[in-house]
């Protein structure tokens, strides 16, 4: 009968096998051999509209269609041109296919990036449909669905029905960091084995909070009241108490340098909601160090050597300086400090306020 799907996922997550939907965790594109009407190559996500219209709509709506054309993702693939990143955010054969060639003018678009002229971009709309409908069902020739199986598809269709829990979400939001081959393998993003820590019963899964009743436009750390509503911030006598709640993972999750912070201003025309750090200064954080650690091979490699994100309905008290009329803020971070430094992207894309308040003045 085979392994569990749970082990499964954890031995192809560990590079030991195959994975049972054909993702790869970014270490190569999904190839798109055969159409369900036959034919091979390319398929959009708009072509599966006619049908599917409900889907599309939501679709359109979602980070996953945004996943390579974001302002956050265009300047990561700028820093940091990898084909490993592509494999992921337009993961198709023929998208990636059509990333790889401008690799080269990505990296001359960087800060003191390549010397000399700037090759021209060439056109990209096939990575313009990020993590579309192919990529996640098309397989073989056939739609991978959960069922039930539609009788009057116009195309073949195979049944899995665990493509409908958290498996399935798996080897895109849980893999190991690219690295030599020498170098200590870490989780560059943990989300599925945080979800099995926080919800060993398995219930609810991924797909119960992320895609319910079938949505998707499959919201998370993007959705503004999402976020709001996965963080607790409580002033509580001596300072703040926040816990992460509703949530079936680490606050923040996915990506490395999410992050985050409460700060303090002690001046009074400072604006909380503002982007910018001038006049605040930051007072505890949440979320993961990293450090240049030499390998066994003598190169410098990044390993992980903190994380201090937040565990769900674990709170934590973060103490404010006794100062009436103090000015307290609680901000999300996509990103790190040097990530903003490069100015590749708005700074209004990279960090975002949460929530704010006052330390009340004395009374009279």
């Amino acid at each position: 009968m085979g392994l569990p799907l749970y082990l499964r996922a954890w031995l192809t997550t560990a590079g030991l096998a195959a994975d049972p939907f054909g993702f790869s965790g970014g270490l190569g594109p999904i190839p798109l051999d055969q159409r369900p009407e036959g034919g091979t190559g390319w398929m959009a996500s708009a072509d599966c509209g006619d049908c599917h219209p409900a889907q599309l709509r939501q679709w359109n709506d979602s980070r996953h269609h945004r996943a390579f054309t974001n302002d956050l993702f265009q300047a990561g693939l700028i820093a940091e041109p990898m084909a490993f990143c592509v494999n992921c955010h337009a993961p198709t054969a023929p998208q990636v296919a059509e990333v790889l060639p401008n690799l080269p003018a990505y990296a001359a678009l960087a800060p003191r990036g390549v010397p000399g002229p700037v090759p021209a971009l060439l056109p990209e709309p096939r990575a313009a449909d990020g993590v579309g409908c192919a990529a996640c069902h098309l397989r073989d020739g056939a739609v991978l669905s959960a069922g039930p199986e539609a009788p009057a598809a116009p195309h073949p269709i195979r049944i899995e029905p665990s493509f409908g829990t958290a498996a399935a979400c798996r080897a895109c939001h849980q893999f190991l960091a690219p690295d030599r081959p020498s170098a200590p393998r870490w989780w560059m993003q943990s989300t599925w084995a945080e979800w099995q820590i926080s919800v060993p019963d398995g219930d609810p899964d991924c797909l119960d909070c992320h895609m319910k009743g079938g949505d998707h436009a499959m919201t998370g750390a993007h959705d503004l009241e999402r976020l709001r509503g996965a963080l607790e911030v409580r002033p509580v006598p001596g300072g703040l108490r926040l816990t992460a709640q509703g949530v079936g993972h680490r606050l923040p999750t996915g990506d490395l340098f999410r992050a985050i912070t409460v700060e303090i201003a002690r001046g009074e025309a400072v604006p909380a909601a503002s982007a910018r750090a001038e006049g605040w200064e930051e007072l505890w954080r949440a979320g993961r160090r990293f450090s240049a650690v030499e390998g066994p091979d003598g190169a410098l490699h990044k390993q992980p050597i903190e994380d201090s994100r937040l565990w769900p309905d674990q709170p934590v008290f973060v103490p404010l300086p006794d100062q009436p009329g103090l000015s307290w803020r609680v901000r999300y971070h996509y990103g790190a400090p040097h990530d903003l430094l490069r100015g590749l992207a708005p700074l209004e894309a990279w960090v975002l306020t949460l929530s704010d308040g006052r330390l009340p003045l004395p009374s009279r």
